[in-house]
């Protein structure tokens, strides 16, 4: 259970970090704050 878990919370890492690089490639620096709120709610 604890494996599946870590598995999870691994992809949904995974999901978020490519969305956040997704959104600065599309909109620039204006999303390097936006970067900085997703990896604070992750850590």
């Amino acid at each position: 259970m604890i494996q599946d878990n870590l598995s999870t919370k691994t992809l949904l890492f995974d999901e978020s970090k490519t969305l956040l690089l997704a959104n600065i490639s599309i909109l620039g620096n204006g999303s390097y704050k936006l970067l900085m709120q997703g990896l604070g709610k992750m850590l």
